[in-house]
């Protein structure tokens, strides 16, 4: 941001005047900071590297919230409501996730990325319904008490879940290794902060509060504040796990009501600030465009999860109470967008080198939609693509080939279906589309290669051959990206799994992997992903 005081003063008057006007149709503060983020954006045309920095400072708005939040409850009051924590949470965040990842399952996400992207809409936005609660005076009434208690097994969830993209991700990774380091790390925490609160926060409040300066009171607890965070971060936990379980120690001491008052100011602030940046990442144009799907997944969502967790809270709670309980729920969390931002990161960096770098793409795979609006997305850009798999047959088909039983199968199948727009790229972008020169089938229950001059065979195509093997190979070395998108031919059945594997064992950590049926095939095939550049879990939204 090249105008930082003039943005700052900008983003002030914004906010003021939007929550002003808003005020008085009584809609929420959090509304004008969202929409405050979004004018800013645009105005500044920030992009994603930019706001960086911003986002890690406005996190602290999330952690001096938590910290609050444990000063209302310490130690002893958390046994009291450990059943809305451990039970409740425990049992949302399971029934609501497994859920989601059903459905995503269903509209054909790989398992991987269904799991993640299942558990990750199970958690609701403690930045929202804390701040509302705050506002509404409701924290410590009773669908209060029962929404805090999820959230904050929602935030310890958060764990696992990036436990999941972590293990996905990496094929070499251990489970039980990962499990068990979660739990000493936990251990070390509880015990550390244990022996910090009792030991030391209050003698450091005791000392600097003989000295009756106001600013070194504020000094101590923003230290204490962001060094808990700090070191439960460190610990592979949420900073606001960190900076909540510091407020309930705390909260044993006298100092609890004077900290309080102090750091009221900085925590509405710096959450004023988080659900600006907020806004800052919305693109108002992708929202208009896909209106309807936006609107229809959002009801969906939330409609299920009212549904859903106020099921679980009138088990043990009055019919109004959890129905409070479920409509302050039911938003997707802040962290669904930490998960997805981290692989839209990912995309956002490649697509940077594809724009400033010579790039080989290698498609195949069952699923043609895909594929070829990649084709159409990038196929004038400096880049070349390797056909495999069914794609590279439609290829063979539009450039006259006959295939003999393998085009009655693609015509059954419903894939002739894409050969127009086959025949479009390959008649105005032949250059850069390569196709197989031999092919491998199946013949007396043996690997069989044959070379293009030998169509059409009355067997199914099953895999590239040797001689195009040899060849992709040799092209990949001459670029600097790859990128790889499905695998090269039915690697599930015996002897048809050497094209894609060979092509897989070329590569390295210039490499791309798209997600869904590849991660399948490098699973299976035993490949190691920590070779490659970066595994994409999302599957088709990889495109």
């Amino acid at each position: 941001m090249e105008y930082i005081l003039e943005g700052f003063i900008l983003t002030i008057f914004i906010a003021l005047v939007l929550n002003i006007v808003l005020a008085k149709f009584n809609i929420p503060t959090i509304i004008g900071y969202i929409l405050t983020g979004i004018i800013i954006s645009k105005i500044f045309s920030l992009q994603t590297e930019n706001l960086a920095l911003l986002t890690h400072i406005s996190e602290l708005g999330i952690v001096f919230m938590m910290f609050m939040i444990g000063l209302e409850f310490s130690f002893r009051y958390l046994l009291k409501i450990k059943s809305f924590v451990f039970v409740f949470g425990f049992v949302e965040v399971l029934i609501i996730g497994l859920l989601f990842s059903f459905l995503a399952y269903a509209f054909g996400l790989s398992l991987e990325s269904a799991l993640i992207v299942g558990f990750a809409l199970s958690l609701s936005s403690t930045a929202i319904v804390i701040k509302m609660l705050n506002s509404s005076g409701d924290i410590n009434s009773q669908y209060g008490i029962r929404a805090l208690g999820i959230l904050i097994f929602q935030d310890m969830a958060v764990i696992p879940i990036m436990l999941m993209v972590e293990l996905f991700s990496k094929e070499g990774s251990s489970l039980v290794a990962k499990l068990f380091g979660v739990v000493v790390s936990a251990t070390i925490l509880l015990i550390v902060m244990y022996f910090l609160g009792r030991f030391l926060f209050e003698k450091i409040f005791t000392w600097v509060s003989k000295i009756n300066s106001e600013e070194l009171f504020i000094g101590s607890i923003l230290f204490i504040v962001l060094f808990s965070s700090l070191f439960a971060h460190l610990l592979g936990f949420s900073y606001s796990l960190g900076a909540f379980v510091a407020g309930m120690l705390i909260a044993e001491t006298r100092f609890k009501y004077q900290i309080e008052a102090d750091i009221a100011p900085f925590r509405d602030l710096l959450l004023g600030l988080f659900f600006i940046t907020i806004g800052m990442h919305i693109d108002p144009i992708f929202i208009f465009k896909n209106i309807y799907i936006i609107l229809l997944l959002l009801c969906a969502i939330m409609l299920i999860k009212i549904v859903l967790i106020y099921a679980i809270v009138r088990v043990r709670t009055q019919s109004r109470t959890s129905l409070k309980v479920a409509l302050a729920l039911m938003q997707v969390g802040e962290f669904a967008l930490a998960v997805f931002e981290k692989e839209l990161k990912n995309l956002e960096e490649f697509k940077e080198k594809l724009e400033n770098s010579k790039v080989c793409f290698i498609l195949g795979g069952a699923k043609l939609k895909e594929p070829i609006k990649l084709m159409e997305n990038c196929i004038e850009k400096n880049c070349i693509f390797l056909t495999t798999g069914i794609l590279s047959l439609l290829f063979l088909i539009a450039k006259g080939y006959r295939l003999g039983y393998t085009k009655d199968y693609l015509e059954k199948e419903g894939y002739l279906e894409f050969i127009e727009k086959v025949r479009r790229l390959l008649n105005k972008f032949g250059n850069k589309i390569y196709l197989p020169d031999d092919l491998a089938i199946e013949r007396n229950e043996k690997r069989v290669e044959i070379f293009l001059s030998e169509l059409p065979v009355d067997e199914q195509i099953l895999d590239i051959g040797e001689t195009t093997i040899n060849k992709y190979r040799e092209i990949i070395k001459n670029f600097d990206v790859i990128c790889v998108k499905g695998p090269a031919g039915i690697y599930e059945k015996q002897n048809f799994e050497i094209g894609t594997k060979k092509i897989f064992e070329s590569l390295g950590k210039n490499t791309l992997v798209g997600g869904g049926n590849t991660i399948d095939a490098l699973k299976k095939l035993g490949i190691d992903f920590n070779k490659f550049g970066y595994v994409s879990l999302s599957g088709g939204a990889f495109v």
